[in-house]
C-alpha cells in the first residue's frame, strides 16, 4: 500500500487534533504552526483534513488559478442560518447574478457619492467626545460604521435603536459561531438549547430591522428614492427580466449590515489603538488632515495618502478577517502534496501579513513602508485583507474610503492616548477583534494649519 505524502504539522490529541490549542489562542497557534512547520502544514482538526497554506503563490493557486476546485468551507456555510444566501455565502449562478446586480453600487465611480454620509456620521461621533473622556473605542466604531452603512447604502435616516440592536446581534453571532469551531460537542442547530434559542431570537430581531428598512423605502415616493445600494437591489433585473425576491434582498441587506460594518469597525479600532501608541505618526496624520483646511471632500481623498497608509498597515498587523478557508470540491495538488476532496485549505492573513520575507521588521507599525515601489514588489496575495480572486470583497473601495474619511474627521480636533501599557490581545472567530474592550483617552488636538 502506498502512503499518501502529507506536509508536516502538529498532531495534537486523538480525535480532536490540535483543536484545543487553536481554541485557546487562534492567531498564536496559526503563527507558531507556520513558523515550526513551513508554508504547507497538515493536521487533522477535529476529524477534518486541514492544510494551512502560507506561500502567496499557493494562496493564488487556491483563490485564482484553481478557484473552481474550491468552495466555501463548512464553518462559513454554517452562517447561512443567519445570512441565508447573500453574496458572502452564495455560489454558482446565484452568486454571479447577485454580484452583477450589486457591483455598480460599489464601483469606484459610484462610491464617491457616499462621502457626505461618511463625513456627517463621523462628525456626529466626534462631537460626542469631550477632552478627558475614556472611550470604549471598539463600541464607538461599531456604532459609527453601522450608522454609515445604514445611511449610505440603505438610505435609513431615521435609525432609532437599530444600530444598537444590530451591534448586539453582531457580537452575539460572532461569539455563538466561534464557540463551535473545533468543538465536536456543539449541539445541532435544531436542538432547542439556550444558545440556539437565543440565536433564533437574534435572527428575528435582525429580520425586523430589515423589514423596517424596506418598509421605509417602499412607503416613500419613488422620486425621493436615493440611488443607493438598496435602490439598485430593488430595481435591478436579471437576464430573464426578473427582480430579486424579498428573501434575496433580505439576505443581501443582512450580509452588508453584519459582515460589512463589523470588519471596518475593527479595522478602525486597531488603527486608533496603534495611533494612540505612536504619537509621532498621529501628529503627521494630523498635519496631513489640517492641510485640507476644512472637512474632507471627495476631491480631497487623494491627498489623504498617510491616512491610507495607516489603514493598510493597521490591516496588515490586525487583518479584520484573520483566516480564509476553502473546501476542496475535487482532488487537487499544492506544492507537490495531494489535496483530497473534502479537505479544508486555510489561508491566514494573520500569518502571511507578519512574514518577514515580505515585510521587514514585521511586528513594527510602520505605515511609511507602503510606498508605490513597495506595493509593486510585494508578491500578489502577500497582502489580502479583503480576500482575493473573483470573490474579493465587493465593498473594498467603499471600506477604504470610509476608513480614510472617518480617521480624518475623528482626529481633526481630537487625539487618542492609551489608558494602559498592557499589550493588545486579540481573538479570531468570524472576524478578528480585540479580546477585551480597547479604552482610549480623548485629548484636544492643537490644530496648526487652517
Amino acid at each position: 500500500m502506498t502512503t499518501i505524502p502529507r506536509p508536516p504539522g502538529p498532531r495534537g490529541l486523538p480525535l480532536l487534533g490540535p483543536a484545543l490549542a487553536y481554541r485557546r489562542d487562534p492567531t498564536g497557534f496559526l503563527e507558531d504552526t507556520a513558523r515550526r512547520h513551513g508554508d504547507m502544514v497538515y493536521t487533522r482538526f477535529a476529524g477534518i483534513h486541514l492544510y494551512l497554506v502560507s506561500d502567496p503563490a499557493h494562496i493564488e493557486h487556491v483563490l485564482v488559478a484553481r478557484r473552481d476546485r474550491y468552495g466555501k468551507d463548512p464553518f462559513l456555510r454554517s452562517l447561512s442560518a443567519v445570512l441565508g444566501q447573500g453574496l458572502l455565502l452564495s455560489d454558482g449562478a446565484l452568486w454571479r447574478s447577485q454580484r452583477r446586480r450589486m457591483a455598480p453600487a460599489f464601483a469606484h465611480r459610484h462610491v464617491g457619492q457616499y462621502t457626505t454620509a461618511i463625513v456627517d456620521a463621523s462628525a456626529e461621533q466626534a462631537a460626542r467626545w469631550r477632552p478627558g473622556d475614556v472611550v470604549d473605542i471598539g463600541a464607538a466604531m461599531m456604532r459609527l460604521t453601522l450608522d454609515i452603512t445604514l445611511r449610505a447604502l440603505f438610505g435609513a435616516q431615521d435609525r432609532g435603536d437599530d444600530p444598537a440592536r444590530v451591534g448586539r446581534a453582531a457580537t452575539f453571532i460572532n461569539d455563538h459561531f466561534a464557540a463551535a469551531i473545533g468543538n465536536p460537542l456543539t449541539p445541532p442547530r435544531w436542538l432547542p438549547t439556550p444558545g440556539n434559542l437565543a440565536l433564533r431570537r437574534t435572527i428575528r430581531e435582525l429580520d425586523e430591522v430589515v423589514a423596517r428598512i424596506l418598509a421605509a423605502r417602499r412607503s416613500a415616493p419613488a422620486s425621493e428614492h436615493p440611488r443607493d445600494l438598496l435602490g439598485m437591489l430593488l430595481a435591478a433585473r436579471d437576464d430573464d427580466d426578473t427582480t430579486m425576491s424579498d428573501r434575496q434582498v433580505r439576505d443581501e441587506i443582512l450580509t452588508l449590515l453584519l459582515a460589512g460594518h463589523e470588519t471596518t469597525a475593527h479595522a478602525l479600532t486597531f488603527a486608533l489603538h496603534l495611533l494612540a501608541r505612536h504619537p509621532e505618526i498621529d501628529a503627521a496624520l494630523a498635519d496631513e488632515r489640517a492641510a485640507l483646511g476644512g472637512p474632507p471632500t471627495l476631491a480631497d481623498v487623494p491627498r489623504l495618502q498617510l491616512h491610507e497608509q495607516v489603514m493598510l498597515e493597521a490591516m496588515r498587523l490586525y487583518p479584520p478577517v484573520a483566516t480564509l478557508g476553502r473546501e476542496a470540491l475535487e482532488a487537487d495538488e499544492i506544492a507537490g502534496y495531494p489535496i483530497p476532496r473534502g479537505a479544508i485549505v486555510v489561508m491566514s492573513q494573520w500569518v502571511v501579513h507578519r512574514d518577514a520575507r515580505h515585510y521587514p521588521d514585521p511586528g513594527r507599525f510602520h505605515p511609511a513602508r507602503w510606498t508605490p515601489e513597495f506595493r509593486r514588489q510585494l508578491p500578489r496575495l502577500a497582502y489580502f485583507p479583503f480576500g482575493g480572486g473573483q470573490r474579493v470583497c465587493i465593498g473594498e473601495a467603499f471600506a477604504m474610503l470610509e476608513a480614510r474619511l472617518a480617521l480624518a474627521v475623528l482626529l481633526a480636533h481630537h487625539r487618542v492616548r492609551p489608558t494602559t501599557d498592557a499589550p493588545l490581545q486579540v481573538h479570531a472567530a468570524i472576524t478578528l477583534r480585540p479580546r477585551h474592550p480597547v479604552h482610549l483617552r480623548i485629548e484636544p488636538r492643537q490644530v496648526t494649519h487652517g
